[in-house]
């Protein structure tokens, strides 16, 4: 079965549910610092499925790859708010 547009559709939808849930989540257990790295992380999840919908649908390559380019400045920003969260506190 090939792959068509509105599959990836089905994945967007499922990330904005996740989205949501995620954030309800992190506010009710009280760790609302790790929305932004979880956003972050899924806004990039999505360009990259949107660049995946383009491809399929023949757009042409500028907005492609402005697609992937929102993907992967996403995903630095995903990956440096993760690090901001996880790394070793200074020690004297």
């Amino acid at each position: 079965m090939p792959v068509e547009p509105w599959m990836i559709d089905c994945i967007l939808a499922g990330i904005a549910v996740e989205f949501v849930a995620g954030a309800y989540l992190f506010r009710r257990t009280g760790r609302p610092g790790l929305i932004a790295p979880f956003g972050w992380f899924l806004v990039s999840g999505g360009a990259l499925m949107m660049a995946v919908r383009m491809a399929l649908m023949g757009v042409a390559g500028p907005a492609l790859a402005a697609a992937m380019l929102v993907s992967l400045v996403t995903h630095i920003l995903s990956l440096l708010g993760i690090y901001r969260i996880v790394r070793p506190s200074a020690q004297p």
